[in-house]
């Protein structure tokens, strides 16, 4: 099992494209989405290509999304109107058998 905690996703398109991913079988994945990383107006960008990439992990390379957890110690205060939480981890599992 490798684990692999990204501070950014920004490099998981350049992973997913060379194929280094095809021999690990869990992804850690720290998220940073509040306004002092991702700036307003800059969201859309930045979250559409990303969950498309998501998507790429799950549909390609046969990962599931097994975990969510919120960062309590911030929790969801860079949140305006403290709807959502900006920190997060996503835990990505590869089971041996493909599962459609």
């Amino acid at each position: 099992m490798k684990l692999i905690n990204f501070i950014f996703a920004a490099g998981l398109p350049q992973m997913i494209k060379s194929g280094v991913l095809e021999n690990v079988r869990q992804i850690g994945i720290e998220m940073h989405t509040g306004s002092t990383v991702v700036h307003l107006g800059t969201v859309q960008r930045f979250i559409g290509p990303l969950i498309q990439e998501f998507q790429r992990l799950h549909n390609d390379l046969g990962f599931r999304l097994v975990a969510y957890n919120p960062n309590n110690c911030v929790g969801k205060n860079l949140d305006p109107l403290k709807h959502y939480y900006n920190y997060f981890d996503l835990l990505f599992y590869k089971p041996e058998v493909k599962i459609y």
